[in-house]
């Protein structure tokens, strides 16, 4: 079986010449995060070591909008790395010229967008990010989008904009939600199922799922989902071993991020 992780995360250390944006420390403590550096080398031994065959490098909110790190580690490793690569969505005319660019790229197989941060929060929905859905759909790039609570509003754009893959983090689910909590924001990512253009992508869900697994079971699935031994998010045992509850018919819409971006052996 060819398996691909479809999220992780690389970063080196804060710097005065690499800054974090404001208030990521604090944020990545609230979320129980690795602080420390994570290489694409410490990467590639843990997914040697779990069977992963590829990842998608994911470039972590604190550091920003730079993608610096994930195109070194394609370059030195382009059979095992592919990357969704962050753009200001607060600047049209930057964003729009990476966009272009990036449609280019081998290496970069889609953007992820976010709207969970103070910052971000309020993009989809105040005029900010608009300029970037119609030329994503021009260029043809799948686009993941962390944005839980603006479900209806993705629904929306999903219809305005046919011709777009668009891509639902996390199931959907806000963060620090776990057990029974997170049926109602299941429920509503299950509700877009009538686009046919949105996908799920289901990492990170095991660990939510507390109460729902076996001890042992969640022991491995907890580890492997980088929460106790760090970032890197293996493989997905949950798809293997679906929790008895919450339900909500989530198989109605359980088009996949590898269905979207083709992302399975290489070359792919």
């Amino acid at each position: 079986m060819f398996v691909v992780d479809t999220q992780i995360h690389i970063w080196k250390e804060e710097t005065p010449e690499r800054p974090w944006v404001p208030g990521a420390r604090e944020r990545i403590r609230l979320n129980g995060h690795r602080e420390d550096p994570f290489s694409y080398e410490e990467a590639l031994e843990l997914m040697d070591e779990a069977g992963v065959n590829r990842a998608l490098i994911l470039p972590p909110s604190w550091e920003g909008n730079r993608i610096d790190y994930a195109l070194e580690a394609c370059e030195a490793h382009p059979d095992r790395f592919d990357i969704m690569a962050r753009v200001p969505q607060d600047d049209p005319v930057e964003g729009t010229a990476l966009l272009k660019d990036f449609a280019q790229n081998p290496h970069i197989k889609g953007t992820r967008l976010t709207f969970h941060r103070p910052q971000d929060r309020n993009w989809m929905i105040d005029g900010t990010n608009d300029w970037y859905w119609p030329i994503a759909e021009e260029l043809s790039i799948p686009t993941m989008v962390h944005a839980p609570i603006w479900k209806r509003e993705l629904g929306q754009i999903a219809a305005k904009h046919p011709g777009l893959k668009i891509i639902i983090d996390r199931m959907g689910i806000m963060a620090r939600c776990v057990d029974d909590a997170i049926g109602y924001w299941v429920q509503e990512t299950a509700d877009l199922a009538e686009h046919p253009n949105i996908y799920v992508k289901g990492l990170g869900a095991a660990r939510l799922l507390d109460a729902a697994l076996p001890e042992q079971e969640h022991r491995e699935v907890r580890a492997r989902d980088g929460r106790q031994d760090g970032p890197a998010a293996l493989l997905l045992r949950h798809r293997h071993h679906p929790p008895a509850r919450p339900r909500h018919h989530l198989h109605r819409h359980h088009r996949t991020v590898h269905q979207a971006l083709g992302v399975h052996a290489r070359g792919a």
